[in-house]
């Protein structure tokens, strides 16, 4: 009997496919419904709005900050 799993990076539950649509969804919903954040986050603030994120510091919160391409930390381009 064999007991042995899948030897690493083979488990891949989700298709390709599957994870470009769970995170297109994810990006709709950050730009929709925006990110609410806490204090001491000055940095990554200060990046989302160098990037063309709507801040309202009053009540902590962001809007649509779906230009931001997490791969590069920059605009989508």
């Amino acid at each position: 009997m064999n007991l042995m799993g899948l030897q690493g990076g083979q488990y891949c539950p989700l298709s390709p496919e599957q994870i470009q649509i769970i995170h297109k969804t994810s990006l709709k919903i950050l730009e929709k419904t925006g990110i609410t954040y806490e204090n001491g986050l000055d940095d990554t603030i200060k990046l989302l709005e160098e990037n063309g994120a709507e801040i309202d510091r009053g009540k902590k919160k962001s809007q649509n900050v779906t230009g931001i391409d997490h791969r590069t930390g920059g605009k989508n381009t």
